[in-house]
């Protein structure tokens, strides 16, 4: 955030994710950044960023899609976690019932239908709501910027192998990630987002 001099969304699946990562800005030095969290208002949110010079907001479901910023006031898009839908949601819920079960009268093994909800409705409809927040950073052809994707399931997907950040291979759903948003320049090397940022400024 502070190396874009703000001009960032950071986009969230869950108020609770948003209000703890507030609180722990709310701590940092960002060098008089003004931090924006999204209230029952997302208007409000959008038109004060819009306004307020070196701002950043925490944004939940309204800024994932529908929210046009053109030009450089949005440089950076920040994803803290991967947005996979909550299990509990009904319409997931009840997807995912219906797939377990006609896949375990087909004489599929229990854990086996879960593994087939979860590759067949858990991970498209992530793949979907991701694209749909990255999309927030280019509006335009002229657009220049970062989406900086904090989660490890990135490189690691479902695999049990813990994450090297160096490494050029994505495991798993990690590489469907990565060819979904469709980015060609990607590096886990913080210095060199830090340089391309402050070209773009």
């Amino acid at each position: 955030i502070v190396a874009a001099d703000g001009n960032a969304f950071v986009l969230f699946s869950a108020t609770s994710d948003l209000e703890a990562v507030n609180q722990r800005l709310m701590e940092e030095d960002l060098e008089d950044i003004t931090v924006i969290p999204q209230g029952t208002d997302a208007e409000a949110a959008l038109q004060l960023f819009m306004n307020t010079p070196r701002s950043v907001v925490l944004g939940l479901k309204s800024f994932w899609e529908g929210v046009d910023v053109v030009g450089s006031k949005l440089r950076l898009v920040i994803i803290p976690k991967l947005p996979f839908p909550q299990p509990s949601e009904p319409v997931i819920q009840a997807r995912g019932r219906l797939m377990r079960n006609e896949a375990m009268a087909r004489g599929m093994a229990e854990r086996d239908a879960e593994g087939l909800v979860f590759r067949m409705i858990q991970i498209p409809a992530m793949i979907t709501d991701l694209r749909q927040g990255v999309g927030r950073l280019i509006r335009s052809t002229s657009d220049k910027g970062v989406c900086a994707i904090l989660d490890s399931r990135v490189w690691s997907g479902s695999s049990k192998k813990p994450p090297m950040l160096t490494q050029n291979k994505y495991l798993g759903y990690g590489e469907l990630v990565i060819n979904a948003i469709g980015f060609q320049q990607r590096t886990s090397d913080f210095n060199l987002v830090a340089k391309f940022l402050a070209q773009i400024k």
